[in-house]
């Protein structure tokens, strides 16, 4: 039987008629939120892209014209934020669900269906706890509608016989959807023989192509493996904003295999590291090594909003405080705070024979991209990772409701590492090793470190 994997955020909730909406105004509020508060709006509207934001804007508003339900709205407005790379997002927070009609399969459709080719999107699709229907049934929005055929046990159970998704046809091996489930409604996504994959991502790269190796991990989870008596691969899953105490725990454990071999492959690509990944810089640096500061732009709106919300002691995280600290010192008609003084690293003295250090990165938020700035200055370190890693990095994610249960997250601040190289600004870390998110990266870093000279203590 097939499986169907949805990365969705599913919340099993019961069937109610579709809520009604003024798309139009909403999309309006929208847009003028993101406008003022996007730190990174003046990135992706330059000069060479005002026309095509424009005809993004034309074409969203000629969509949403006279629709008046949540469903339909919300998969519009979600695509039109898919300009800004997952940057800004909207979302809702109902208590309902928007179960997007029903249909009764007889014995005979459902065995039909199970009697598929394995390369069709129709058929039966387990779901462990329960098993959905891909049928084809034409609609203004799509072809394929998504039937839930049991009955799951929840605080607000979904009916079997609910459509909870439908799909538009297949455009290069990708596919488009509409889901019933209040915080991804629109979902997008690769088919592949006998299975399919959808997400609330951006329009090309699904998520799963985008992150290689992520069959290493299975949770929050670390692995350290011994890849050959020279190499050993350290990971660690997780996304919590402070890890340190944890991380450490962990190396420490591991330390004894960790420091006996000559090469060590991290890998960096399933993890959001933040303020744990400093006290690791004296380990891999052979020099000293500087923490360059930082510019943090903001907007106007930005601060009011960091105001208020430091009023009502909405930020309990300590960065987060800091970051709205920081903002709310600015001048009131900046965009931009100055950069903080730099900080040196000196390396540990450490008995430890000194060891070549591969990173694999993928996508990186503001702490990460510092850390690799400062990492990539020593002589020991390897950067591979599939594409350029931008230094300016947007952070502060702030909510704005913009009606009675919808809502849009925008990053207000967007931090810039003030490296200089050769007197030029620097505004991207520039790979050792570029490699496709198809290739085997482990495979591939553990040939390129082995083929390196040994280094001598």
């Amino acid at each position: 039987m097939k499986k169907l994997l949805l990365i969705v955020c599913v919340q099993l909730c019961s069937t109610v008629l579709w809520a009604q909406c003024d798309c139009e105004q909403e999309f309006k509020k929208l847009k003028s939120r993101v406008e003022e508060s996007f730190a990174g709006f003046h990135d992706y509207v330059t000069p060479a892209t005002q026309a095509a934001y424009e005809e993004h804007n034309r074409a969203t508003e000629a969509m949403i014209k006279n629709v008046q339900q949540y469903p339909y709205c919300t998969y519009y407005l979600q695509k039109w934020t898919t300009f800004f790379d997952g940057n800004v997002a909207y979302n809702r927070q109902s208590a309902t669900v928007d179960v997007l009609g029903e249909m009764v399969l007889t014995t005979a459709q459902l065995q039909a269906l199970r009697d598929k080719d394995a390369n069709s999107i129709e058929g039966i699709y387990n779901m462990g706890s329960h098993h959905l229907a891909v049928v084809e049934h034409p609609t203004p929005f799509g072809k394929y509608a998504v039937v839930l055929l049991d009955f799951v046990r929840s605080k607000r159970p979904v009916a079997p016989g609910s459509i909870v998704m439908l799909l538009k046809d297949t455009v290069n091996g990708y596919i488009e959807g509409l889901s019933a489930f209040l915080h991804e409604q629109r979902v997008y996504g690769k088919v592949e023989p006998g299975k399919f994959i959808l997400q609330l991502t951006r329009d090309g790269v699904p998520f799963a192509e985008a992150m290689p190796g992520k069959e290493y991990f299975q949770g929050d989870t670390a692995i350290v493996q011994q890849l050959s008596p020279k190499t050993v691969y350290f990971a660690y899953n997780f996304i919590e904003y402070d890890r340190t105490t944890k991380l450490d725990n962990l190396m420490k454990e591991q330390w004894s295999t960790i420091s006996q071999a000559e090469n060590l492959i991290f890998d960096m690509r399933k993890s959001a590291y933040g303020l744990s990944l400093w006290h690791l810089v004296p380990v891999m640096a052979d020099h000293d090594v500087v923490k360059y500061g930082s510019d943090l732009y903001a907007s106007p709106a930005t601060r009011t909003y960091v105001q208020a919300a430091k009023y009502k002691q909405r930020f309990t995280n300590k960065g987060i405080a800091d970051a709205g600290n920081y903002i709310t010192k600015a001048n009131n008609n900046a965009w931009w705070i100055p950069a903080d003084a730099k900080e040196v690293y000196h390396p540990v003295k450490s008995p430890v024979q000194l060891k070549h250090v591969v990173i694999l990165v993928n996508e990186v938020n503001d702490l990460t991209a510092r850390f690799l700035d400062v990492i990539r200055q020593s002589n020991l370190v390897t950067i591979i990772a599939a594409k350029p890693i931008p230094l300016a990095q947007y952070n502060l994610n702030g909510q704005f409701l913009l009606s009675k249960d919808a809502y849009a997250n925008i990053y207000m601040a967007r931090q810039t590492n003030t490296t200089v190289q050769n007197g030029i600004l620097q505004k991207f870390i520039t790979p050792t090793i570029t490699l496709s998110p198809k290739e085997d990266w482990i495979k591939l870093a553990q040939q390129y470190v082995e083929s390196l000279p040994r280094l001598q203590k």
